[in-house]
């Protein structure tokens, strides 16, 4: 964990399953540069199916050579005091990870290589979004 916060990169993904699921979406890489993140071109959100103590409202997972890597989830995505906004982390806390699913059918992804701050600070951070 690096203590000084960098700048962080920003991804948008456009969801591609509309209105056909309630429990699962699916995002495309749209814009961004993901080669230095743990991310894919493709998403899967999860609804929690509460079999983990952390209790994250969704669950991110990847897109593998040809399937999703569920085991384990890449990060549980954790509320805010935003409706729609949720954060979670990357490698136990080495890097921190923010969703927003504010914009109708878009997520952006705020990916914060090395910065995994304190609750408090991560507080500060989304006020400032």
């Amino acid at each position: 964990m690096t203590a000084t916060q960098n700048t962080p990169t920003e991804l948008i993904f456009d969801e591609t399953n509309i209105g056909k699921s309630k429990t699962v979406k699916y995002y495309e890489f749209v814009k961004g540069n993901i080669s230095d993140t743990p991310l894919s071109e493709l998403l899967r959100i999860s609804d929690n199916r509460f079999f983990a103590k952390s209790n994250p409202v969704y669950w991110l997972s990847i897109r593998g050579s040809n399937k999703w890597e569920s085991k384990p989830f890449l990060t549980g995505m954790f509320p805010t005091t935003t409706e729609s906004l949720y954060f979670g982390d990357y490698n136990h806390k080495e890097s921190l990870i923010i969703f927003d699913l504010t914009k109708p059918n878009i997520l952006t992804v705020k990916f914060y290589k090395g910065y995994y701050p304190s609750y408090g600070a991560i507080k500060e951070l989304l006020n400032q979004l």
